[in-house]
């Protein structure tokens, strides 16, 4: 037998993993191999997780699925009736947290599932299904060594029939539109290495950068074939930056006048007119009322002006000046405007 369609089917359920699985499930006739995999369908597709570290969240997740595999292993010699259902589940499970469970104690965990899941198939003599299961381990092991001699020696037997009939291998191309991870039966793909043995295979593809969505596909790989698999997601938009060697354009000056330009302008005219006033007060400074020198024709009173002279002169100035500047600066600025 060179494939397992049926177990593939069956590990990419879309039934929701229990957070572990009871040590004691309730019996029920076995459904044929075909009824079971139609029942089951593909479960909804995730996003991304991006690289790095797994969280909390993500660590209860891979060590529940975990833990599920290795209860269900000892079920396995309590009870093969009940112990079959309780394995494939715990392997649907795994097979469903393909980015979180790809580490060594995980993957060896899934190894012995799987063992124990064919020797439960041959005990309950269902040989057929026995050797699928089999010829899976042999697929997610990729050359590892399978310790079937711990499990007897029906096991070994069935593992030197299929593993002599010879590998069977096919190629696989994962063509990703962005930097993108591969998993293939939840382990770590190699592009620089894409042969894979003959059978299902079950393709877990998601983007690098976190947020994206995940592609999950159930793929045949038939031997001295290439399947090829494109994953397609929206790169993010970028803004467009600055044409090469050209520069940003300023940002618009404001055409916003400091004073109207009525303002500006009677301000310099009264200034003027008050500096001017005070310099007609500091010319008539000692002075007689009617303007005529003191010193030649006497006067009851002299004109005592030159400290408000000098008074005005300087608010006048100051005025005069401040409202020419101000007027000036609006000026140029509205020409720059226009």
């Amino acid at each position: 037998m060179t494939g397992a369609p049926w177990l593939a089917l069956v590990l990419l359920s879309s039934t929701p993993p229990a957070p572990g699985l009871p040590l004691r499930m309730r019996e029920a006739e076995a459904l044929p191999v075909p009824a079971l995999a139609a029942r089951l369908a593909l479960a909804p597709a995730p996003i991304s997780r991006g690289t790095g570290a797994l969280d909390g969240d993500e660590r209860r997740r891979r060590d529940d699925a975990v833990r599920a595999l290795l209860e269900a292993d000892a079920l396995a010699t309590e009870s093969p009736e009940t112990a079959e259902p309780a394995l494939v589940a715990a392997l649907r499970a795994f097979a469903e947290r393909a980015p979180l469970v790809d580490d060594p104690e995980a993957q060896q965990a899934r190894l012995f599932a799987l063992l124990s899941l064919a020797r439960t198939y041959l005990v309950l003599d269902r040989r057929e299904d026995a050797s699928a299961v089999i010829d899976e381990a042999l697929r997610v092991a990729r050359g590892e060594t399978l310790p079937v001699e711990q499990f007897g020696p029906d096991l070994v037997a069935l593992r030197d029939e299929l593993r002599d009939a010879g590998p069977r291998t096919g190629r696989l191309e994962v063509e990703c539109s962005v930097p993108c991870r591969i998993w293939v039966d939840e382990r770590a793909f190699d592009p620089e290495a894409p042969r894979l043995r003959e059978g299902t295979a079950r393709v877990w593809v998601e983007a690098s950068e976190p947020g994206r969505a995940v592609r999950r596909e159930s793929v045949r790989i038939d031997a001295g074939a290439t399947t090829t698999l494109r994953y397609e997601v929206e790169a993010p938009a970028l803004e467009p930056g600055p044409a090469p060697g050209s520069r940003p354009s300023p940002p618009p000056r404001s055409s916003r006048r400091l004073l109207p330009r009525w303002v500006s302008r009677l301000g310099l005219g009264l200034g003027i007119g008050a500096a001017a006033g005070g310099g007609v007060l500091i010319a008539v400074d000692h002075r007689c009322p009617d303007l005529s020198d003191p010193r030649t024709t006497p006067c009851p009173r002299i004109l005592d002006t030159d400290a408000g002279g000098w008074v005005l002169v300087g608010l006048g100035g100051a005025v005069a000046i401040t409202s020419a500047v101000i007027l000036a600066l609006d000026e140029r600025r509205a020409r720059r405007s226009r």
